[in-house]
This record gives structure tokens, sequence and C-alpha cells, in this order.
């Protein structure tokens, strides 16, 4: 899946070697939970509009010129689709940076904590190039914020790149969302990742990140449904030595061993089978249902809690619902 741009909106290789724009299939090709899901995520009214947020960018000089105005896009749209999340206006800083900026984020914690090891990965250019990234809403300097930094090689090729890179924006973008919800009225933050996945399991924090990022990044549902089978294919592949999904027993004991970070099979598992979790949610309860459940998030004490509030059931009863589609995904993907 080799993707370009054009006018700032996302293409993608035919093997004619032709970059097309739309996708021939028809909405039956896909699951009623898919199709919903999409549909959710990408209602026809949807503008660019989000008066409730407010970007700051931060572009250097180095950071590939084709990728700023899809960035900035992407960005916009997916502060309108979640606007209504945001009770006042908030700030959001936007750094877009390459390796040839090591100098320039010394003295930021944030950024030298999470870059330096990237920036070693594209000096090497030993690998497939990929666009990574981060983003959270806290204090970071002054009143509280949301903070993205995306970050790629000063030599990207978009021929020649990971095939993950135009959701990055979006899933950074949503996990702004997560800690909005969760901070905004003064909730400590945990002490430890274990009392993290307390309320925040990693499956929801990465995997429910990307079921927003795959089902709204990749343009048409059939681009996205192609997107989210390839994640499925590709960590099973990876970490099929760790656990595997041929039942729904086994996709029950996935997605408790994906609450935490560790192992690391569990934490790289979390992506792939946490987007399919709340994939089942939105296409199951919509937006709405989605929405309210976010908003448990502030005031719950942990995620049964979420859960209950939100649709009345307990942890084993969720998992219990959502595993048989679980399992059917994976079964397609690996098919």
């Amino acid at each position: 899946m080799i993707y370009g741009i054009k006018d700032a909106v996302l293409t993608r290789k035919a093997d004619s070697g032709s970059y097309f724009e739309t996708d021939s299939r028809q909405a039956t090709a896909f699951s009623a939970i898919r199709q919903r899901a999409y549909s959710e995520l990408n209602p026809s009214t949807l503008s660019a509009s989000h008066p409730n947020i407010e970007f700051v960018y931060d572009i250097r000089p180095s950071f590939p010129k084709e990728l700023i105005e899809f960035t900035k896009r992407e960005l916009d749209f997916a502060a309108a689709l979640w606007n209504h999340v945001f009770e006042s206006k908030v700030q959001i800083n936007v750094a877009l940076l390459t390796e040839q900026d090591r100098q320039y984020i010394r003295g930021d914690a944030w950024f030298e904590n999470n870059l330096p090891a990237i920036f070693t990965r594209f000096d090497g250019r030993n690998e497939r190039p990929f666009v990574a990234g981060g983003g959270g809403f806290w204090q970071r300097s002054g009143p509280w914020t949301g903070n993205i930094f995306l970050t790629t090689a000063s030599y990207l090729d978009l021929t020649n790149v990971n095939y993950e890179w135009p959701q990055v924006t979006r899933h950074e973008f949503f996990h702004v969302v997560q800690d909005y919800v969760i901070y905004k009225y003064g909730r400590a933050r945990p002490s430890s990742q274990s009392e993290d996945a307390l309320l925040s399991p990693l499956h929801f924090r990465e995997g429910g990140a990307n079921t927003v990022s795959y089902l709204t990044a990749f343009r048409t549902r059939g681009w996205s449904s192609d997107a989210m089978n390839w994640l499925v294919w590709a960590r099973s592949s990876m970490f099929r030595s760790w656990m595997k999904v041929e039942s729904v027993d086994d996709a029950i004991r996935m997605m408790a061993a994906a609450e935490q970070r560790e192992p690391h099979e569990a934490f790289e598992m979390s992506y792939a089978i946490g987007a399919v979790m709340y994939e089942w949610v939105i296409g199951t309860y919509g937006l709405d249902g989605f929405t309210k459940m976010l908003n448990q998030f502030a005031t719950a004490a942990n995620f049964d809690q979420v859960l209950q509030r939100s649709f009345g059931l307990t942890r084993s009863e969720f998992y219990s619902k959502v595993a048989p589609y679980v399992y059917e995904t994976f079964k397609a993907a690996n098919g």
C-alpha cells in the first residue's frame, strides 16, 4: 500500500503505477460493524471548523514540505470531529521535526525523552523510513495545553515509507483527546504504568487511538479496511509465538493481556486488538455512545466503572461481547 499526496489529500498507488483518489468497493463488501464505525467517524457534514481548538505550529526547516499542508489538514479535520469534547477553548502545540533537529530539541525534557532514539534510527538509513509521533494534554509550561510532535526523516520518500504513516497525525491528536477527558477536572496523574492501566488500559490508550486514526485517515472505507486488516495481520505475524487469536476464548485472553505494557508483546498487540475492540464499540453504539464513554473518564474510579456507566457492562461482559468480532476480524485478516 503506497500512498501519495495531491492537494494535501491522500492518494493511493495502483498496480499500474497511477495514483487514484477513490475506491470502487461498495459498503456491503465490509462487515456491518465496520460499515457503521466508518460512517460514524466520517460524517458527510463534517467541516474543518474547530472553534474550541487552536493549533500553534513549530515547523522545522528540514521537515518534508509535502507533508506540511497534509498534516495541517489532517489535524483540522481531527479537531473538527472531536471539537464537541472540549468544554472550553484549548491550545494545541504542534512540532514537526526531523533528525536534523538534535540541537534544537535540547532543553525540552519531553523532546529529549522521546526523540533522540528515533533520530538515531533515521540516521542509520538501514530501514524503511516512517512517521513517528507523541501526543497528550498536560501543563508542559504555563497553562495546560495539548502537545503533539510528529517526526520523520528529512530524506523521506513516500514511495518507500512504512505503510502506517498516513494515520499517525490523527492517532496523536486522539491522545490529546484521551488526556483531556481524563485530566480536565484536575485528576492526579498515576504514579506508575500499572496504576495508569487501571483507568486507561493500553488497548484503549493505543488501540482506541488506532480505531479513530485508521478509520479516518485513509480517505475511503475500502482503504481504511485494508489498513486495519494489514495492521492486524502485521502485528499477528510478528507476535504469533506469544499468543494467537484462533478462537473467541483466545480473543478474550489477548484483550485481558493487552491491558498492560508488559510483556513487550502485549504492548505491541494492544495497537491491533484495541483497534478492533473500539471499532466494535463505535460500530455498535455509534459516535454518541463512544463519546459517552469518553465523558466517563474524568470522574470514574477505574475502567470497570467507565464500562458500567457507559454500556451497563462489567469488564468480563464487555470482553465477551467484543470477542466474536475480534476473532472474526483476526481470522479474516490472517486468512
